[in-house]
């Protein structure tokens, strides 16, 4: 065993502010110690070892990673393998954190370098975000993925499934970006993440009166059951998933209408996971609600 165990992480997201004022107390109370990128020194901090060499690439990754960076988190001896979203080793609680604060946030937290006392180097790339407004109060976070990580890991496997497929189809809107020539793909996807967890949770649907078949009345129904309150912009979002599938353009909605439909379903993607994972509709803010619900 060497004499100092660690395992760190270069965080990018959502912002140094939040760190700096809530994060770091929370990363306390569970023994991870926070640094700010602007005072981070790779040769004076925890576990440094002088005999081991970097390549020219992975210094230079390196230090493009702290620029970038928004906080520096370490755990000061072996960590505990402790994830309750992935259930694997080498994750611990901040792969948990990191997926649940750009749920939270509308802002895709990630970590640009993650490394442990065994050198194992790893560095990770940046998605597009979702959206620039908190789903409730930045003071709140904290407190609401605890319960998070309480919620799911009360889950059986099949409680999980929806949880899972969700979070992959959210990652996958990041990846697909929102410039105007992926919003085709965009489209697609975010009602393919509603849709799955209406399927995983045995929701069958109602044949929809007019135009909207099944598919809709199985979506409409799962944010029914879980007392959602009406989305205006659902049959738009539903009229861009069937372009995007079946005739590969944006439907014929006119510019700002599409728009506004994707706005809402990335908005609505968000609060639908995160409900998924304990939040309640108090807990959003007024502000993140109008995003869908207006």
């Amino acid at each position: 065993m060497p004499d100092k165990p660690f395992m760190r992480y270069i965080i990018r997201g959502p912002d140094s502010s939040w760190w700096e004022k809530r994060g770091a107390a929370f990363l306390k109370k569970r023994d991870w110690h926070f640094t700010s990128p602007r005072y981070f020194s790779y040769k004076s901090s925890y576990g440094f070892n002088p005999d081991v060499c970097r390549s020219p690439e992975e210094q230079v990754s390196l230090s493009y990673s702290i620029q970038r960076a928004h906080a520096v988190v370490e755990y000061h001896g072996e960590p505990p393998q402790d994830s309750m979203f992935f259930r694997k080793a080498g994750f611990t609680v901040i792969d948990d954190l990191l997926p649940f604060m750009s749920l939270y946030s509308g802002v895709h937290c990630h970590w640009l370098w993650k490394e442990n006392w065994a050198i194992k180097f790893r560095s990770g790339f940046t998605l597009g975000d979702i959206g620039d407004q908190w789903a409730g109060p930045q003071a709140n976070a904290g407190k609401l993925f605890e319960r998070a990580v309480a919620t799911v890991s009360k889950f059986s496997s099949m409680q999980r499934d929806p949880v899972d497929l969700a979070l992959q189809w959210f990652f996958s809107v990041l990846e697909a970006g929102r410039p105007t020539g992926k919003r085709i793909v965009e489209a697609g996807i975010l009602w393919t993440a509603l849709e799955v967890q209406a399927k995983c949770l045995g929701i069958a649907g109602h044949k929809h009166k007019g135009v909207h078949g099944v598919k809709f009345g199985m979506v409409e129904d799962l944010l029914t059951a879980q007392k959602f309150p009406s989305i205006p912009a659902l049959k738009n979002l539903y009229s861009l998933r069937n372009g995007a599938f079946h005739e590969g353009r944006l439907s014929n909605l006119s510019p700002a209408d599409a728009v506004k439909a994707l706005e809402a379903g990335r908005a609505l993607v968000r609060a639908k996971i995160l409900n998924l994972l304990g939040m309640q509709h108090s807990d959003f803010s007024p502000a993140f609600v109008k995003l869908y619900a207006s």
